[in-house]
């Protein structure tokens, strides 16, 4: 096969992935959203609550966008839980909370890390740092029980940023199913 012929190949297979075209149904990322909320049953109506209430979501044409969309929803979500999180600090003056403050200051850098990374095409990068943005809340609910403190208010932060590490990790994930093949 002569070098014009693997061009227009890779070109025609690029051009069919799902990845760069609009892979919405209904062109409100409903389908992308399924595609993403169906992998965990137990997580699905959570999941799917969170996503459709964004916009940018939403909107996403493709995985890319939705991957980007849903990283950059985290970064806000979780950068409010760590403004939270550093108020409750300093009106109780909890060593256990303020840990868990700068434990939301790391997952913050995660989750925009992967957000960056994503943006450079280093897929597998992108999924890590999603994943492991995840260790924060659970580090700092470890860290609320060993302290004896329950406040549900952080304990529902928490729940909500491991979810949206889970969902980045699933969306990149996805990405890195539908384009390591054409690599």
């Amino acid at each position: 096969m002569n070098s014009l012929a693997l061009c227009s190949l890779c070109l025609f297979l690029i051009a069919q992935s799902p990845w760069l075209t609009n892979a919405t149904v209904f062109g409100d990322g409903s389908d992308l959203i399924g595609q993403i909320c169906n992998e965990n049953p137990e997580k699905k109506i959570e999941c799917t609550n969170i996503l459709r209430a964004d916009p940018t979501v939403l909107g996403a044409k493709n995985l890319l966008q939705l991957s980007e969309a849903i990283l950059n929803l985290a970064v806000n979500k979780t950068e409010k839980a760590e403004d939270f999180l550093k108020g409750l600090a300093n009106t109780t003056d909890v060593p256990a909370i303020a840990n868990c403050a700068l434990y939301y200051e790391n997952a913050v850098e995660r989750f925009m890390s992967s957000l960056q990374v994503l943006k450079h095409q280093d897929l597998e990068v992108a999924n890590y740092l999603a994943a492991i943005a995840g260790d924060e809340p659970s580090s700092c609910e470890t860290e609320l029980s060993a302290a004896h403190i329950v406040n549900h208010a952080i304990s529902s932060v928490n729940h909500q940023t491991s979810l949206l590490s889970y969902i980045a990790f699933v969306a990149t994930g996805k990405l890195l199913t539908v384009v390591a093949p054409l690599i």
